[in-house]
């Protein structure tokens, strides 16, 4: 049963019947037993979100340490810059 179904359950028995009757207690228990597993259920979920943050930051540190020692690619206009400079030194000192 899930929780909504409990809740609705709870719901119109609580309406209709005594709070003592044994099918309103019934009720109520397996409405707090629904709850309990629907909180441990989310409980787990973001135990495992936590794990998979961690596992993520885990790499991005690593990532982070392997690529800070690499020089960055230079674009093609920064190549032609650097060919013409180099040109223009060979010329002025020729």
């Amino acid at each position: 049963m899930n929780s909504a179904s409990a809740q609705q359950r709870f719901a119109l028995m609580s309406a209709q019947v005594a709070e003592s009757h044994p099918d309103l207690v019934t009720s109520k228990l397996l409405l707090a037993l629904v709850e309990k597993q629907v909180d441990e259920k989310v409980k787990g979920m973001l135990q495992g979100m936590a794990a998979q943050i961690s596992a993520y930051q885990g790499r991005i540190r690593f990532c982070d340490a392997k690529t800070s020692s690499v020089r960055p690619k230079r674009t093609r206009k920064q190549r032609h810059g650097m060919v013409r400079l180099l040109r223009l030194r060979k010329t002025s000192t020729s």
